[in-house]
């Protein structure tokens, strides 16, 4: 059997890894009744606003035939052969509208466009042939093709569910490749082969200019259009592009999409680079783009933060604080380099791919009930440091789906994402926590984490807020107080748990949570408490919303009067 891995790169995983010598065994602290975690929200004003909705989910290329580590999880569940017409999908995706959609990842750049007024050579086959180790993404250059049909068809999908669609485009069409002498092994032994890489020359648009007409004719609103998927400098997977090539490449899709959509109302957005971060590698990308007029909308780089699927140690890590808080470290550095290289311009900042664990996830880790807490103390990392979206690896595909790949039913991270979505609204708030006593209790703070957004608009009753508490502890009761807004009315609380972090399964306020035959969702109903003071017992592996009415938040009220922060 064969394993085929997408790696990343050693810079990410060694600058985002660290495993907490808390995060497996017993973590306990002793507490007492005196003893107190004070959660206070700053509503005096917004510490970022999302502009748009926050959530998003990926469909990858990967074929049946795609395994990693002896376990081929992908199934029919790629963008080529996923079943669209499948009402369970459907009601999903539905379900967590407003949503990004994107569709890419490695195999992007193994594409092509076969529409109308496409000149291609060859045949151009609906799925990728069988697995090689001559290719450094495990699959023959250019032997991926989608049709016109298809592509209508994923349209289609987003039309009739509301989500709205990202593109990622072939970044390596007319670039020239050596080729490797006879049973160098690119796939699995890249870093030793410069030449399973080593990518030059410019990118040809010809193939895209036809796929952009012929969207454009066939009146699909695609929302953003990606250039290639992780090929720049250090951070790049299945190639090294300079910067200033890159950026010479990216402003000829600008110039397309301006010419093809004149009106800036129907326009698509451009994004890039969709890599692993490098500091210089992306100032100098921007940098370049900026003097030319042709810089990117959104900023997009991909986060791994567990490491590669096959690591045991990915399961800790899930549930370090040290990890976790790596995140805010590098949200920063990425939002300083973008702002300093881009000045005025000011793109969007998205994680444009994140799974937690790379080359297709963790098997019970990343599709079970132990996924939750690294995934929603990302979103509210992210949030806080001015990202403006998280594309979720994957939507279904993989050990890594929201959705179960066969049954399509969701996965725990589905619901997880799905009461983010419902509850937390665009005006993200400043939270922080103390503690009384500090004495021998600082550490535990390390363990219980606090997000709070003002609350969803179509929700929103003067200045709502909306929390989300995370109790990374295995052992531990945290008793939380709240302060800093009104708390004399009611209090909405949906708690989250289940039976054993490897669970499939998970319970709001006890109750499980189980979708109709048809994908119909369940009742999403929280238990309301009065008054709002009463204190949150967050219990050991558990994670909880909670909305506050009638709280008075003069920057929530801000947010929705003005728009802006």
């Amino acid at each position: 059997m064969h394993s085929f891995t997408h790696a990343h790169s050693a810079l990410e995983v060694n600058n985002l890894h660290h495993s907490s010598p808390h995060a497996k065994g017993t973590n306990t602290w002793e507490l007492t009744s005196a003893t107190k975690y004070l959660l206070t929200i700053d509503t005096a004003s917004p510490l970022q606003r999302l502009e748009d909705q926050f959530g998003c989910v990926t469909l990858d290329w990967w074929p049946p035939s795609k395994c990693d580590y002896g376990r081929c999880a992908w199934g029919n569940t790629s963008l080529l052969n996923v079943d669209l017409g499948s009402i369970r999908l459907r009601n999903a995706l539905r379900g967590l509208t407003p949503v990004y959609l994107r569709l890419g990842g490695s195999l992007a750049d193994s594409v092509r466009y076969n529409v109308p007024g496409a000149e291609l050579q060859g045949k151009c086959d609906t799925d990728f042939e069988m697995p090689t180790n001559d290719t450094r993404v495990g699959y023959p250059l250019a032997s991926g093709c989608i049709t016109a049909s298809r592509w209508d068809a994923l349209n289609e999908l987003c039309a009739s569910t509301g989500c709205s669609l990202v593109f990622g485009l072939n970044g390596l069409t007319g670039r020239s490749f050596p080729k490797c002498p006879a049973g160098t092994n690119c796939h699995f032994e890249s870093r030793q082969h410069a030449c399973c890489t080593d990518w030059s020359g410019a990118w040809d648009p010809s193939n895209t200019e036809a796929l952009l007409l012929y969207t454009k004719r066939q009146g699909h609103s695609v929302w953003g259009f990606e250039l290639g998927n992780e090929l720049g400098g250090t951070g790049g997977i299945g190639a090294h592009i300079s910067a200033s090539q890159y950026a010479d490449d990216f402003c000829i899709l600008a110039s397309l999409v301006l010419k093809i959509w004149p009106s800036g109302a129907s326009r698509p957005k451009i994004i890039a680079p969709d890599n692993n971060f490098d500091a210089t590698w992306f100032s100098d990308f921007l940098r370049h783009t900026t003097a030319k007029g042709c810089a990117p909308d959104v900023v997009t780089h991909h986060q791994y933060i567990l490491g590669a699927g096959f690591d045991p140690r990915s399961e800790e890590r899930a549930l370090s604080p040290s990890t976790l808080d790596r995140q805010k470290v590098r949200a920063a550095t990425i939002g300083r380099v973008v702002r300093e290289a881009t000045g005025a311009q000011k793109p969007q900042v998205w994680v444009g791919e994140g799974g937690g664990a790379y080359n297709s996830g963790r098997h019970g880790l990343t599709d079970r009930f132990h996924s939750s807490f690294w995934y929603l103390d990302g979103l509210g990392v992210l949030a806080q440091q001015g990202h403006q979206a998280y594309c979720r690896q994957t939507l279904i595909g993989g050990n890594y789906g929201l959705l179960n790949t066969t049954t399509y039913t969701p996965n725990p991270d589905y619901y997880a994402l799905l009461l983010w979505q419902r509850l937390m609204g665009k005006g993200v708030l400043n939270t922080s926590i103390t503690i009384s006593p500090t004495r021998k209790l600082a550490q535990a703070s390390a363990y219980l984490r606090g997000y709070a957004h003002c609350t969803d608009t179509e929700r929103a009753n003067g200045g709502d807020v909306s929390l989300m508490l995370i109790n990374l502890s295995n052992n531990t009761r945290f008793p939380v107080e709240l302060a800093g807004l009104r708390l004399d009315g009611v209090r909405e609380d949906y708690v989250m748990s289940s039976e054993s972090l490897a669970s499939d399964k998970v319970a709001l306020n006890g109750a499980f949570l189980i979708s109709q035959p048809d994908g119909t969702l369940p009742a999403m109903k929280p238990k309301f408490t009065a008054p709002a003071s009463t204190p949150i017992m967050l219990e050991p592996h558990s994670y909880s919303f909670h909305v506050i009415r009638g709280s008075g938040a003069s920057a929530c009220s801000m947010v929705f009067t003005t728009g802006t922060v």
